[in-house]
């Protein structure tokens, strides 16, 4: 199987175990790519796959030796792990970023401040508002 991740990247996806796992992976940067000796020492994939697998597509493997594993560090900074069948493949997104430059001319006092209440507001964390 030809895995649609690369390492170093962001993504954002969803899993199968929602319930388990979480619904929405959100800004996961992939660390590495494994097999299950190198993943027994981030969790137990017998243990998490005896949970997960009711929640998996009719026809997948019973056999958590057989999965492919990836590391994630995940939005918060915690390091998470996940089998390839445990993801929804079909929600994988690449998070692509960009800077944004934007020059505001004629601005009024207190205008920095609006702006920057609305970029919190929009869920923009990272940003400079500077005043010349």
């Amino acid at each position: 199987m030809a895995f649609p991740l690369d390492i170093k990247s962001i993504y954002n996806f969803s899993t199968l175990a929602s319930s388990v796992l979480g619904t929405d992976i959100k800004n996961a940067t992939i660390l590495g790519i494994f097999d299950y000796n190198v993943a027994s020492n981030y969790i137990s994939p017998e243990a998490k796959h005896a949970v997960i697998y009711p929640f998996l597509p009719p026809g997948t493997v019973n056999d958590p030796k057989r999965f492919t594993y990836f590391l994630f560090r995940s939005e918060s900074g915690t390091l998470e792990v996940f089998a390839i069948e445990w993801i929804n493949v079909a929600t994988i997104v690449k998070v692509v970023t960009q800077t944004i430059t934007i020059t505001v001319t004629n601005a009024q006092n207190g205008d920095a401040t609006n702006i920057r209440d609305s970029l919190l507001q929009l869920g923009f964390k990272t940003f400079n508002v500077n005043v010349s």
